[in-house]
């Protein structure tokens, strides 16, 4: 993302929704300013989840509008430089009158929005249409894949999506507006809100035993943080025009029931005809407008996978029913726990795994990373098994408590990494582990061995057995980049990568000789906004540059990268399968002199010292060294954006003014 957009004002209309939330976090998250609409601000199934969206409180506006109430909409965009028009009646099951529920409001009200947008000079509109105005399409030649120069035919299907888009893009002919389209296909994926949208209920439907087969359907499955990202590269690629297939795959509804029953064959889902689509010709690059803007699309199996396990709050029925049309409702946490004691026997073990998956531990949940680490998983639905050291010291645990969704997804755990017992208790029950826990100094120690090795190296071995011991899936190591700088031997002509050794991380031997699943993440010198009441090693090294230190840390490799994006790592090589071995988790690989001088120029007012540009003797540079976390979907905050983060927080926290 360009700088330049970091700052803007945009408005989200359908702020709400499943897609509009997945938005609305990502742009606050790139530090836009977001305007959300609602349809009822006094709703809090409306507007809850997204006040607690991180930066909501500063960077988030509410507005309560009517797509037919014209003036409800210039309120909203007033002051914007961009719109994403996402409001749309979205209704999967019969309605009672089309005209009124479906085609005013997404015809009329994507005009007023439009008129709204050009009369208060925004810069661009990108309009949220949907595969449903690409087919069906019966003239299509029947040897050619679908792609965006396909149009449902309107007299056919007479669709609010079809009529909707080509409204937008006859007023932006004759209004001379900047408007940009994404048709997503059928989305999915962890829910934000406390409602589910069409596409996760037919999910629940064939999780129940539904055996239609929607044969005008295009199933082209989408993940809901692709939509959202999709989204807003429209909005910052001058370059991107016209409409954009937002589909992971173009495929029939066969594949992807075929692909449900292979991942949960504990489901009573019916067997499907191979192809349910007739003539739809299946294609993996129905997207490739979106993939040539950088969009990495996530694949099916994992679309899947974080629609069913990263959703507690939609219960799924296994009783076999065949019926299309009886959903259970959408339940609070609390409700559908107290739902599984009462219902008893059978039902309750059978609920009780369809959660098992869900439930991880986070050894040294309570530094700065595993603070981070534990925020996002429960903002992904986990279950989380938090170790500190001590359960009566508040400093190590009140900033866990107040994380969204401690209340009911987080408990607390004791551990001493040289007591296995208490690793055990904490294991206990953990599909995954991600092992944070270690000491982190960066002065001087009296008893290196006492202080630093035991608790790390026996430390990691106890909670390796304890894991194999449990039956856990896979265990997440978090090392570092000391397990790869200093390298003496390491030729002076290449870059240093996850194939570059200084010691040996014990947890690979284990691993060896133990058949356990391992993967390991390497950060740098981590930094951003922080969580709880203490700093890393890394922030007070940014603390120390600030007030004047002149120490050029040659040993150090000076690998920047944001807490959250170490946290994604985690999560991003947990949740993947074919994610193995090693993975450098730094946004470059620069000199502590690139830093120092980038601090420097981002605040002059600070006393930052000179330091010569080369700070670490023959430290190669490079922009890619996070390539496998890259390769599998991050995309890691720039060194700017780091230090800006880190700054304020210490600013925040009281560390200086």
């Amino acid at each position: 993302m360009s700088n330049s957009n970091q700052n803007d004002v945009v408005c989200v209309t359908g702020g709400s929704g499943c897609i509009g939330s997945w938005l609305v976090r990502l742009l606050l998250e790139r530090r836009y300013t977001v305007h959300a609409t609602v349809k009822n601000l006094n709703d809090d199934k409306e507007t809850e989840h997204l006040r607690a969206l991180e930066g909501a409180d500063t960077r988030l506006r509410l507005f309560q509008i009517d797509l037919l109430d014209y003036d409800s909409i210039v309120a909203a965009i007033s002051g914007c430089a961009g719109v994403f028009h996402l409001a749309s009646p979205c209704i999967v099951d019969r309605v009672l009158d089309p005209q009124k529920e479906l085609l005013d409001p997404a015809i009329k009200g994507t005009i007023n929005v439009l008129t709204a947008a050009k009369a208060a000079g925004v810069r661009r509109v990108v309009v949220t249409s949907s595969i449903s105005a690409i087919t069906p399409s019966p003239h299509w030649p029947a040897d050619k894949i679908k792609a965006e120069d396909c149009w449902a035919d309107v007299e056919y299907c007479k669709q609010k999506e079809t009529l909707a888009e080509k409204a937008a893009w006859d007023f932006s002919r004759e209004n001379g507006l900047d408007v940009v389209v994404v048709n997503p296909g059928t989305v999915m994926g962890p829910v934000i809100p406390p409602t589910l949208n069409a596409s996760m209920l037919m999910l629940v439907r064939l999780l129940q035993g539904c055996t239609e087969t929607y044969e005008d359907f295009f199933m082209g499955s989408i993940h809901f943080k692709d939509v959202a990202l999709a989204h807003i590269l429209v909005y910052e690629n001058p370059s991107a025009s016209g409409r954009h297939l937002c589909v992971e795959a173009i495929s029939h509804y066969g594949d992807f029931a075929a692909k449900v029953a292979e991942l949960y064959p504990e489901y009573n889902l019916p067997r499907l005809p191979r192809d349910t689509q007739p003539g739809l010709l299946r294609a993996k690059d129905g997207g490739k407008k979106l993939m040539d803007l950088g969009l990495q699309f996530i694949p099916m199996e994992e679309i899947i996978k974080d629609s069913i396990n990263n959703n507690p709050g939609m219960v799924l029925s296994r009783t076999g029913t065949s019926s299309c049309h009886v959903i259970e409702p959408v339940m609070t946490y609390q409700a559908r726990q107290h739902t599984q004691k009462t219902r008893g026997g059978e039902q309750n073990n059978k609920a009780e795994m369809s959660n098992q998956n869900g439930v991880v531990c986070v050894t040294g949940g309570s530094g700065c990373i595993g603070s981070w680490l534990v925020r996002l998983l429960l903002d992904r639905r986990y279950t989380v098994h938090a170790t500190v050291k001590n359960l009566n010291d508040d400093k190590e645990t009140e900033h866990l408590r107040a994380l969204e969704g401690a209340d009911t997804r987080l408990r607390l755990f004791q551990i001493d990494l040289l007591d296995y017992d208490s690793i055990v208790a904490a294991v206990s029950g953990c599909a995954g582990v991600f092992h944070l826990a270690s000491p982190n100094i960066i002065d001087r120690v009296l008893d290196p061995q006492k202080e630093l090795l035991d608790p790390a190296i026996k430390g990691t071995i106890n909670v390796l057995t304890a894991a194999k011991a449990a039956g856990v899936r896979r265990v997440v190591v978090t090392s570092s980049v000391a397990a790869i700088m200093p390298s003496p031997h390491w030729p002076a002509d290449k870059v240093k990568s996850e194939d570059c050794w200084t010691d040996v991380e014990s947890s690979w031997d284990f691993s060896k000789e133990n058949g356990l699943d391992v993967v390991v993440v390497n950060p740098g010198v981590v930094m951003g906004p922080v969580i709880p009441p203490t700093l890393t090693a890394s922030m007070l090294i940014l603390l120390r540059l600030l007030q004047g230190c002149t120490e050029t840390y040659e040993d150090i490799w000076m690998g920047s990268v944001h807490f959250k994006d170490v946290a994604l790592a985690h999560i991003l090589v947990y949740e993947n399968p074919s994610a193995s071995g090693r993975h450098l988790s730094v946004e470059a690989i620069s000199h502590y002199g690139d830093f120092v001088a980038k601090v420097a120029e981002l605040y002059p007012e600070y006393n930052v010292p000179r330091l010569p540009r080369d700070t670490q003797p023959g430290l190669l540079r490079t922009k890619d060294a996070g390539k496998k976390l890259m390769d599998l979907g991050l995309q890691f905050i720039p060194l700017e954006q780091i230090i800006k983060d880190s700054v304020e927080s210490l600013k925040s926290k009281g560390f200086i003014s």
